[in-house]
C-alpha cells in the first residue's frame, strides 16, 4: 500500500511509506474519513505550518477515493518519538457543505439534474447579485465527466 500527499493542484508532493497507523474508511453511501499517524521525520515539517486556507489530499493506492486533510496534531510518546496525526474526509464531503443558490427546480434525467447542480453551484456558480460567475464560489479542478 502506498500512501502520496498532493498539494492543492493534485501534484505529488511526498511519498509517505512509513506510519504508525492508518485508518481509512471508504463508505458507499456517505462520506469516508481517514486517520493516519507518522513518526515525525524533517520532509513532513511542512504540515506543521499549514492554515486553513492550505489544501493538501492524501493517495491511498488500495481505494478509489481521495481524501482531503482537515486536521494536524503533533503529539509525543515516550516510547516512539514525535508523531504526526493526521485527520480528515473523502472529497465527496466538500459537495455535502455547498449550498445550492438560488433554488433549483430540476426537470428531466437524473443525469441532467445533478449536471446542472453541480455546473451551477460548483463548476461554473452563479450570483445574481454579481453579473457573471462568481469565482469565489468556485472549486477549481473540479469537472464533470458525462455519464456513458
Amino acid at each position: 500500500m502506498t500512501l502520496t500527499l498532493l498539494n492543492n493542484e493534485f501534484v505529488p508532493i511526498v511519498l509517505i511509506d512509513d506510519f504508525s497507523s492508518l485508518i481509512w474508511t471508504d463508505r458507499y453511501n456517505t462520506i469516508g474519513d481517514f486517520e493516519l499517524i507518522v513518526p515525525y521525520k524533517e520532509e513532513y515539517n511542512f504540515l506543521l505550518n499549514l492554515t486553513k486556507t492550505d489544501k493538501y489530499y492524501l493517495q491511498c493506492s488500495l481505494s478509489e477515493h481521495l481524501m482531503f486533510i482537515k486536521k494536524i496534531q503533533i503529539s509525543y510518546d515516550p516510547e516512539d518519538g514525535y508523531l504526526i496525526q493526521l485527520e480528515g474526509l473523502s472529497l465527496e464531503s466538500i459537495l455535502a457543505q455547498r449550498i445550492i443558490f438560488p433554488q433549483t427546480i430540476l426537470t428531466g434525467s437524473l443525469h441532467n439534474g445533478i449536471k446542472k447542480l453541480i455546473t451551477n453551484n460548483v463548476i461554473s456558480p452563479y450570483n445574481p447579485d454579481i453579473e457573471g460567475p462568481t469565482a469565489n464560489r468556485q472549486i477549481s479542478n473540479f469537472i464533470f465527466v458525462d455519464s456513458t
